[in-house]
């Protein structure tokens, strides 16, 4: 029977993508209650603040509730131009659609690379639809909120785009959705080099020149339109504040793709040098710390799963399509948390939250005397 949904699903990328973004959206149903909020709530204010001028500074109470590089991240912004003139609740609707299409892209694409790459339409589908159960993936349809999936979206575009110019394109437009897609990035240069076959130093000049021409414009926006406050931001108090919960968002990230990092660890046929193993530890160790020393760190520590995905394809040819399914099913299998600091929600399935809140009422009805 599995097998049979596997070869129905597997007719077109077009029906994988559709599938996998279904059976994402009934594991981490959106967060429609997000929009019932009061249009005076500060997230939303800032939002349209943002959309009405995106060069223009916020006050610093608003930049200093949501984060001193908020300023900085446009894109979200960006795209709410196409409804400027709308209320405060059809912005954040129209700018979340555009992250579904998006979140259907993202999986369309890496469901097709691996398709053409390695030929086996098995292990192309359940790492696509495993994907789908990390927050990586729940975050397209989920997150009505911070939109960091255009950063997840634009990674992995930037990654497969085999046009320099549109490479750049695509690291700018993460860069500016989340500065710590500028963290994370690392892992693209290494997927064009080893994941994908690429020659070193064109990779490494189109990713420099990524990486440049966005200080460039960080810089302009800083000091040239005066955008984000300094941080006061403690990373050592940070990490002591919620050690406590690291070790399980550190797991919970990715869940069962922390599989595929092992093969960091595995000679992988001598293709790589110990340099670039050290350089791609390092990078590694850097987004971690970064992650767990600062409030979003499942958020953060979800861009591992582009590290998982490089070396899985530097790995393909030693991984079976039972490992994949494995891995897959451990994923559907682990439940979905976000961790903020110290504290975590549950990223609830379809019917969740509207089951416990009708439980609940009826265990207080029955204890009424």
């Amino acid at each position: 029977m599995l097998t049979q949904f596997v070869n129905f699903c597997t007719k077109s990328a077009i029906r994988v993508s559709l599938v996998v973004s279904l059976i994402s959206i009934l594991y981490a149903f959106p967060q429609f209650e997000k929009l019932s909020k009061d249009p005076s709530d500060l997230f939303l204010t800032i939002l349209q603040k943002q959309i009405q001028n995106p060069f223009k500074p916020l006050a610093e109470t608003q930049v200093v509730a949501y984060g001193p590089n908020r300023a900085f991240r446009l894109t979200a912004p960006i795209i709410g131009q196409l409804f400027r003139n709308q209320s405060i609740n059809t912005q954040a609707i129209g700018i979340w659609v555009f992250g579904v299409l998006a979140g259907l892209s993202f999986f369309y694409m890496l469901y097709r690379y691996l398709l053409e790459k390695y030929g086996s339409k098995e292990k192309a589908f359940y790492f696509t639809l495993g994907s789908s159960l990390l927050f990586v993936g729940n975050s397209f349809f989920f997150d009505m909120e911070w939109f960091i999936s255009f950063a997840y979206f634009f990674i992995l575009a930037a990654m497969l785009s085999k046009n320099p110019i549109l490479s750049v394109v695509c690291l700018l437009f993460a860069f500016l959705t989340d500065e710590r897609a500028f963290i994370a990035s690392f892992c693209v240069p290494f997927f064009w080099v080893h994941g994908d076959n690429r020659k070193l130093w064109p990779s490494l000049l189109t990713y420099g020149v990524g990486v440049v021409i966005y200080l460039a414009i960080y810089l302009t926006l800083k000091y040239h339109f005066h955008l984000g406050y300094a941080t006061t931001n403690d990373f050592f108090t940070r990490i002591l504040d919620q050690f406590n919960v690291i070790p399980m968002t550190l797991m919970l990230s990715i869940k069962s793709y922390w599989y595929y990092l092992i093969f960091f660890f595995v000679p992988l046929n001598g293709r790589m040098p110990i340099l670039h193993r050290l350089a791609v530890l390092g990078a590694i160790a850097v987004l971690i710390f970064f992650s767990v020393s600062i409030a979003d760190t499942t958020k953060s520590l979800s861009f591992l799963f582009f590290y998982a995905f490089s070396f899985y394809c530097i790995a393909e040819n030693q991984i079976s399509a039972k490992e994949v399914r494995a891995v897959t099913m451990a994923a559907l299998f682990i439940p979905s948390y976000i961790f903020i600091g110290w504290t975590y929600g549950f990223v609830s399935p379809i019917g969740y939250k509207q089951a416990t809140n009708l439980l609940a009422r009826a265990i207080t009805h029955f204890k009424k005397p």
